[in-house]
């Protein structure tokens, strides 16, 4: 660690310069950007009156919430709310389209 700080100061913000020294260049910048649209990979209704949603992850994704409209994408309803995208169980009221 202490080489690191050591050649990261004789670098001076020169990258050139630091990829000399061997050491890998990484970012420490959480700063959090726009995510990637998952998309729904199925959707299964063979139990009446519920639907399994599958989906993908998404790079950086931490937590999924499934929305369905009830008037053909007016508005949104927000549904079944997951940590992975893998599946999502929903009961919707009445007849519908998810996203």
């Amino acid at each position: 660690m202490q080489d690191a700080l050591y050649c990261q100061g004789l670098a001076r913000h020169d990258l050139n310069t630091l990829l000399t020294s061997g050491y890998e260049v990484v970012s420490n910048n959480h700063t959090p950007g726009p995510l990637d649209t998952p998309q729904i990979n199925s959707i299964d209704n063979s139990v009446s009156g519920q639907l399994t949603v599958r989906g993908t992850s998404v790079l950086n994704g931490r937590m999924y919430q499934l929305q369905y409209s009830l008037d053909n994408g007016a508005t949104w309803t927000n549904g079944a709310v997951s940590t992975g995208a893998r599946a999502w169980c929903s009961r919707p009221q009445r007849r519908g389209r998810f996203i």
